[in-house]
């Protein structure tokens, strides 16, 4: 990019700065090491996450999610991975932070005209993370995922980016076979495997309940009875048991109370006394 602008301003963000500083460092190496380029670095700013083109307005500035892009205007943004790992991300504070570094810090520092490119790269661990809010909230965003594993639906007129099968798994950069594949896939489990490799926050469906079946409703869905009984309204009885023990203290006896719930398909479940 810089070699065909050299006065693009470009800025790299990560979940940590060290992240972040690594592209800095190979990006400045880059261009020291191929002088046919054309470029050359400005000696009064050499540091690996900041530094500048000689002669040229380019520069590369590198930091983490909790830094500041305080009066450095961006031509570029080029966010890799705003999430560490699953737990960061269904962190509600980390939650919050990257939303506040995007709307108080990218934002404003984004080119004006035409408008300034940025690029999100990140493992999809949950729905609402910052790819999936910012495609759901906003507009003029390209999304590119390419899924170790092709998941699409010739049915519904659905095409692989790279023209393969369904369940056909992509070339291993690392030499993996398709029983490294498929080794690979049931030692992960299924979470990491649709947010590492096939870049989707959850499974489509899952092994008991299918994300299809779940319902909403208005009002509970129950009956009546005078008795310590748990009703279901209706649907079929699945067959499946569960003991509760509860402990309690009666005229200074220990008393055990045992219920038991016989558990219905998607019904709503109450007890009264």
């Amino acid at each position: 990019m810089l070699h065909r602008n050299p006065n693009l301003r470009i800025a790299i963000v990560s979940f940590e700065h060290g992240i972040a500083t690594r592209w800095g460092r190979l990006i400045r190496e880059g261009v020291m090491s191929h002088l046919e380029l054309g470029l050359t670095l400005d000696p009064s700013t050499r540091a690996k996450h900041d530094w500048a083109l000689l002669g040229a307005g380019g520069s590369v500035y590198c930091c983490g999610i909790n830094g500041s892009l305080t009066s450095r205007p961006v031509d570029l943004l080029i966010i890799d991975d705003p999430y560490k790992n699953a737990e960061q991300a269904d962190s509600s504070a980390w939650q919050t932070t990257v939303r506040d570094f995007w709307t108080e810090v990218a934002l404003p520092r984004l080119g004006a005209g035409a408008g300034a490119p940025v690029v999100i790269i990140q493992t999809r661990w949950r729905d609402d993370d910052m790819a999936g809010w910012l495609a759901e909230e906003g507009d003029g965003w390209r999304v590119i995922n390419i899924p170790a594993q092709a998941d699409h639906d010739p049915e519904k007129c659905e095409t692989d980016i790279l023209g393969r099968q369904p369940g056909e798994y992509m070339l291993s950069a690392r030499g993996r076979k398709l029983a490294d594949w498929e080794k690979k896939k049931r030692e992960v489990g299924s979470r990491s495997w649709n947010a590492l490799y096939q870049g989707r926050p959850a499974p489509d469906s899952g092994n008991i309940l299918q994300r299809s079946w779940w319902q909403f409703y208005d009002e509970p869905l129950h009956l009546s009875q005078n008795d310590t009984l748990y009703a279901l309204s209706s649907g079929h009885d699945l067959g499946h048991t569960a003991a509760h023990k509860r402990r309690g203290q009666s005229s200074g006896k220990s008393v055990h109370e045992q219920e038991r719930i016989r558990f219905g398909s998607r019904r709503s479940v109450t007890r009264h006394q």
